[in-house]
């Protein structure tokens, strides 16, 4: 169908959105700025594929009002329409239509005003968009939101309760807001923050310790993600925290809540006084399996809970509903492929006129914590019968798991997973204390060449060889990182550029003295070397990327130097 002969009127009547089907049913025509809303032909190529992106009730109205068209053959007033085009969202519609003939043949045009348009999530009307503000009244959660281009940071009034601040003093800053958390948990938070922000990967149920002035801790769960543009660029960081220690409760603006419950990577759900659902989010659908068409109007506790579900659990469970009472607790419950999980489930009633009206759900997947407390209970009860001799047992598995875990297994120097704490230490303690600090960054040259021309054997023996020459040549207050490969960083607290400098020239001197002696060979080999020194002032990343900077220009002017 050429669709340039249907009159110039009804165009212009379209103003946004058009689809023309034929006699038989067959799309002939879809509007190019359907695309805007993920809708290409394949989609809707006939009118019963349109019927299946409808809602039940949208169905039986488009299904009677296009009986009547074609029984008529006039327009018909317009009617609201609601299209569900993915799992999550939907959209609201204004339509009519119009019976065309062309060349003899009949064809029907859908009309759709984009003017009155408004995507949401399935739960867009007003009063489930209400629930939502209410159930963040009853839950402890504070929710966040960085604004990557202008790194601007918000803070909901639970942020700022959970970290013992207010907004009249405490304006949140990224570099500022590290310092609240246990000096253990930085790491964690830094560093879900930075994979975020590098490749967009998203964290979930993060428990964090948070340290207020009076030295009281609160324990929180934290869980982010990111916003992308159209160009799939990183435009925002978002996430909640969630005050499980007991803390007030939250006051929350509307927008940041209803898209942190249906972006967050905990699991949602919203159900009736009768306990059927209305609404789940996407992670309960990556949780359990289950979409939300499967689910909706149905019991959960009928499809999610199994024969190991503990009948006391279910029972507690209907005492505090029936009461109108929340519940926290945890449930052995099964997903949709039959897979058992723990499910740590706060349940939440919300009132309407002093009757339950809904009920607001959370659920975590903490089979990996559960299964690591069974595995401690079974230890547990055979350390009674051999406590010695399991505390030794024990004592030097820790030792071992903490030496793989901070120390390369090759040359025995700290290994990068232990860099950026202390270094972050170091940089503190050289503010503090008004004195310099030196980073020396250093690599082997023309490594590669060891390893063709005598094999990694040579290579790894020249590696281990050179650790002991760092360690001969560096002070017990000094740190020696290996990289990777054949890069090395060393950490020298207290030291100012002169004293850097001298060392480097050993460590320099040293390697071009030394000879690696392997199998008939004698192996020799040069090092280049970046030297930095500052008052701490220069940040970790910077202070990592200038020392690099200056290992590689040492590398472009000829190797065998140093560069500061």
């Amino acid at each position: 169908m050429d669709i340039k002969d249907i009159n110039i009127a009804l165009l212009e009547k379209c103003n946004f959105l058009l689809m023309v089907f034929d006699n038989n049913n067959q799309l002939s025509y879809l509007s190019p700025r359907w695309s805007e809303l993920n809708v290409a032909a394949k989609k809707v190529p006939t009118i019963e594929s349109l019927y299946g992106c409808c809602t039940t009730e949208s169905k039986a109205l488009l299904q009677q009002q296009i009986l009547a068209l074609k029984s008529q053959h006039n327009e018909l007033d317009q009617f609201d329409i609601e299209l569900t085009l993915a799992t999550d969202y939907s959209i609201k519609l204004n339509c009519c239509l119009h019976s065309v003939q062309q060349n003899q043949h009949q064809h029907m045009v859908l009309v759709f005003n984009q003017h009155f348009a408004q995507v949401s999530s399935v739960i867009s009307n007003n009063e489930l968009q209400t629930i939502i503000e209410n159930a963040g009244e009853v839950l402890k959660v504070g929710y966040w939101q960085l604004d990557c281009k202008t790194n601007q940071l918000f803070w909901t009034d639970e942020i700022y309760t959970i970290h013992g601040v207010s907004p009249s003093n405490y304006s949140p800053q990224l570099d500022t807001a590290i310092n609240f958390y246990h000096e253990d948990d930085k790491s964690k938070i830094t560093d879900a923050v930075e994979q975020a922000l590098a490749c967009g990967q998203e964290w979930s149920c993060i428990k964090l310790r948070v340290v207020d002035d009076d030295l009281q801790e609160r324990t929180v769960i934290s869980s982010g993600n990111v916003s992308r543009d159209l160009n799939g660029e990183i435009t925002k960081l978002y996430g909640i925290f969630q005050d499980i220690s007991g803390s007030e409760k939250i006051a929350l603006e509307r927008d940041f809540l209803v898209t942190a419950l249906k972006e967050t990577t905990v699991g949602m759900v919203i159900a009736d006084k009768d306990k059927r659902v209305i609404w789940v989010n996407g992670s309960f659908e990556r949780i359990t399996g289950y979409p939300l068409k499967q689910v909706e109007g149905k019991k959960l506790g009928s499809i999610l809970q199994g024969e190991k579900t503990d009948a006391n659990t279910i029972e507690q469970l209907k005492i505090h509903l029936k009461k109108g009472l929340p519940i926290t607790t945890r449930i052995l419950n099964y997903t949709k492929s039959g897979d058992p999980y723990w499910n740590e489930l706060a349940i939440s009633p919300i009132f309407r006129d002093g009757k339950v009206a809904y009920y607001f759900a959370v659920q975590n997947d903490v089979t990996k914590e559960i299964n690591i407390e069974h595995k401690l209970i079974a230890l547990n009860t055979s350390l009674e019968q051999r406590i010695q001799a399991r505390t030794q047992e024990l004592s030097s598995l820790n030792q071992e798991l903490e030496k793989q875990a901070n120390i390369d297994p090759l040359t025995g120097c700290l290994n990068r997973r232990t860099l950026y704490r202390t270094l972050s230490d170091e940089l503190l303690k050289t503010q503090n204390k008004n004195t310099y600090i030196s980073l020396l960054m250093l690599d082997i040259d023309h490594f590669k060449a060891i390893n063709d021309n005598y094999g990694h054997e040579a290579g790894d023996l020249s590696l281990k060889e050179l650790t002991n020459t760092l360690r001969a040549l560096t002070r017990k207050q000094d740190f020696v990182f290996r990289l990777g490969g054949e890069e090395f960083l060393i950490i020298m607290p207290n030291t100012n550029k002169a004293e850097a400098k001298q060392a480097a020239e050993r460590i320099k001197h040293a390697v071009n003295e030394h000879k690696v002696y392997y199998r008939n060979f004698n192996i020799s080999f040069t090092v280049s070397i970046g030297l930095l020194t500052h008052d701490g002032s220069i940040s970790l990343q910077n202070s990592l990327k200038y020392v690099d900077d200056y290992l590689y220009e040492a590398k472009t002017k000829g190797r065998n130097r140093i560069v500061d």
